[in-house]
């Protein structure tokens, strides 16, 4: 959605996966045939933060986790963060740097550490 000078994009779907129900990594194919390149989303915003609905904000590039949408500024429910953030590592993904605030909160997601 592009809106004054932002393009705001709402939720990024599953990502480069294929896993159980979802089969996802349509949305930046989908997004260069409207025209629209990841560089030039400002905005990101996560209804909540279930793979289905943030799955493309990082992706793999080079051996690596980095973001999607690098001029973007990401954002989700203090609550998301709250929860999320309490949980423990589930899964492993290489640490390099990325970081995401949440809105109202003074704390940051991260990749979780290899467990």
């Amino acid at each position: 959605m592009r809106t004054g000078d932002d393009v705001v994009l709402i939720d990024t779907g599953v990502g480069p996966v294929v896993t159980g129900i979802f089969k996802g990594g349509k949305l930046l194919a989908e997004m260069a045939a409207a025209g629209v390149r990841p560089e030039e989303i400002t905005k990101v915003f996560i209804t909540h933060l279930h793979l289905d609905h943030c799955g493309t904000a990082a992706v793999e590039q080079a051996g690596a986790m980095r973001v999607t949408f690098p001029n973007a500024s990401y954002h989700w429910t203090s609550a998301d963060q709250a929860y999320f953030a309490a949980q423990p590592a589930v899964c492993s993904a290489p640490r390099s740097g990325l970081r995401w605030t949440a809105p109202g909160t003074c704390t940051s997601v991260m990749p979780p550490r290899v467990s």
